[in-house]
């Protein structure tokens, strides 16, 4: 693999991991969430509602699509990882254990039940996430299985940490073709809600990424 992107990708995991937190979301009234139809204590909401809605959108999302790319075939499925998967999501997808093998095999999936014409024609596929012990991931598994099929098979041969920045960012030990650890980090939350953290994060920026300024 390439030396340079390779250090450049370290480097913009690092910097983006602790130099770019997620910025805490303004106030919203149960009202607010109401009129804009998105719905605000998931767990609450009946698995029937649920799944309704997750429909909806991914008919509206559909089309978006298809106005953009209408070549795109009939054939070609919809695959859906992360929160839908959950048990506050569409429908629930058990996490699959590790060791989880990079070739995807280990993926466990369900195809959920649709009701509207516009996705009958298509196969949807909710992905399972991942969960070790103690900790777990939903969304990140998939990514690190692009990465894996962009990279070839060998790139794991020995071990790598993979860092996924983000509100939870998450480090995934990697080893022999398999994801064998899953460690959650709160560094985005921790940086969007501390006091002073955004004074903090320009003056890092300003040192570290732009010291010239």
């Amino acid at each position: 693999m390439d030396t340079e992107f390779l250090g450049a990708l370290r480097r913009a995991v690092h910097l983006s991991n602790w130099s770019r937190p997620t910025p805490a979301p303004p106030r919203t009234s149960h009202a607010e969430l109401s009129r804009h139809r998105i719905n605000p204590i998931a767990a609450t909401t009946p698995a029937e509602h649920r799944a309704a809605r997750y429909e909806a959108v991914l008919t509206s999302q559909l089309e978006r699509l298809l106005a953009s790319h209408p070549s795109l075939p009939a054939s070609c499925p919809l695959v859906i990882s992360g929160m839908a998967g959950s048990s506050i999501g569409w429908r629930e997808v058990p996490y699959a254990a590790l060791p989880f093998r990079l070739s995807g095999e280990d993926v466990r999936s369900i195809e959920p039940a649709v009701t509207d014409p516009r996705l009958r024609s298509r196969r949807i596929v909710l992905m399972s996430g991942v969960a070790g012990d103690w900790d777990m991931m939903r969304g990140e598994e998939t990514e690190i299985l692009g990465l894996a099929h962009w990279a070839g098979p060998d790139w794991s041969r020995g071990g790598a940490t993979v860092v996924l920045p983000g509100t939870h960012s998450k480090h995934v030990a990697v080893a022999d073709g398999s994801i064998r650890g899953i460690h959650t980090h709160f560094t985005g939350e921790l940086f969007a809600n501390a006091p002073g953290a955004t004074t903090s994060v320009v003056k890092f920026r300003k040192a570290v990424l732009a010291p010239s300024a």
